[in-house]
């Protein structure tokens, strides 16, 4: 396990894990307890596509499936314009989200909308307007 981890965290990760398995005694700091913690599932990229902003850069538009911690899911909506290394998103969940994934056909579970993500993007794509000031936002 520290090897795994040495190879892919550096020094602080193994600082960490080494806390982690040596006992109460070598607890991690009040400030590594502070940092959020790592999502349990990785996020799923749905969709991606590019369209032209109305002030001229190409944006390239991601659409994600994140997994909170506490199991519930959301859509993130993330707009970057390579031009100008500006990036912006909005994020989706609760009734928003429940009416875009009924418009796509797909239940509410991690599975479906990870089976069903061209379909969600389907219905998203034509709703993301991106702004002037480089902001995304969905116009449901």
């Amino acid at each position: 396990l520290i090897r795994w981890v040495s190879s892919t965290m550096g020094a602080q990760g193994v600082s960490q894990a080494k806390a982690l398995t040596a006992g109460p005694s070598a607890a991690p700091t009040h400030q590594a307890s502070l940092r959020a913690p790592p999502p349990t599932v990785a996020p799923a990229l749905l969709h991606r596509f590019s369209r032209k902003a109305p002030h001229g850069p190409v944006t390239l538009i991601t659409i994600v499936r994140e997994v909170l911690p506490d199991s519930s899911i959301r859509l993130v909506v993330r707009a970057f314009q390579p031009s100008t290394r500006r990036e912006a998103s909005a994020a989706l969940w609760g009734p928003r989200m429940q009416a875009v994934l009924r418009a796509a056909g797909v239940r509410a579970t991690m599975a479906e909308v990870d089976r069903g993500g061209a379909r969600v993007g389907a219905v998203l794509a034509p709703t993301v307007v991106l702004g002037t000031d480089g902001t995304v936002e969905v116009d449901l």
